[in-house]
């Protein structure tokens, strides 16, 4: 189990991922990143100007119809009991609101292919960060990921995600999660994931909605969960939100 953390500190951002350490919790450079804060030679920056790199497991590759220099990504493989996650912590640096669909392909160390799956996340604002994810139930041993990634001007939905601010703190070998919105319209499925590491390494995830009955997150209305971390032993965890509005909805 994780030790000697500091009970109940508190970090307070907009849009953006946060990671939490044994004894401290601090903002990533790889949160909310401006597009301005693209580096000449292409590379990311976080709002203090230090590079953000980037891991990778994966060949990835971006369809020709994709928004070009759109996002920064990093990505971790997880393999469980029941198959393999291939999570994508996925940046927006355009200046849309967009939506991201990733094809994927999962491959053993002989390169065979042994598992393909197919996610979409929908209404990323400007300068966010979420986390995707894909599933190949049933796959293990995998060893590389050949993957597509199509990133297009959203259409559908509403931007709500930037004014979407997160509290946290963590009372035992748990997360506890506040979202708090305050923009002018109601947020649809808000979700968080939270993603545990030990020295790199995924080693839990898991999910919660911050909603009411309406499935929805009001404007000016705060709502908290919890993410348990499942007797994981790990060393810090990455949390980030989804949310939506449709552009037709009540």
């Amino acid at each position: 189990m994780k030790k000697n953390l500091l009970a109940f500190a508190v970090a307070v951002l907009l849009c953006a991922p946060f990671t939490v350490h044994a004894a401290e919790w601090q903002q990533e450079p790889d949160g909310c990143i401006p597009r301005s804060m693209v580096t000449p030679d292409g590379k990311a920056a976080g709002a203090d100007g230090v590079y953000i790199p980037v891991h990778s497991v994966s060949n990835i590759v971006y369809t020709p119809d994709s928004i070009p220099d759109s996002t920064v990504i990093n990505d971790y493989l997880y393999e469980g009991i029941l198959g393999t996650c291939h999570f994508f912590e996925i940046t927006n640096l355009s200046p849309f609101t967009v939506r991201i669909t990733i094809q994927d392909a999962a491959k053993n160390s002989a390169g065979t292919l042994i598992g393909a799956a197919r996610t979409t996340e929908e209404d990323i604002p400007s300068g966010c960060t979420i986390f995707a994810k894909t599933y190949f139930r049933g796959v293990s041993s995998v060893s590389s990921f050949d993957t597509a990634i199509q990133v297009k001007e959203e259409n559908f939905y509403t931007p709500v995600l930037q004014n979407i601010a997160v509290q946290t703190s963590e009372p035992g070998n748990q997360i506890t999660i506040t979202a708090a919105n305050s923009g002018e319209e109601a947020a649809e499925f808000v979700q968080a994931t939270a993603v545990f590491f030990q020295n790199g390494e995924v080693v839990y995830h898991s999910t919660c909605y911050l909603v009411d009955e309406d499935l929805e997150l009001k404007p000016g209305t705060s709502i908290s969960g919890q993410i348990p971390a499942n007797s994981a032993d790990y060393d810090s965890v990455k949390v980030c939100l989804t949310a939506r509005k449709g552009k037709w909805g009540k």
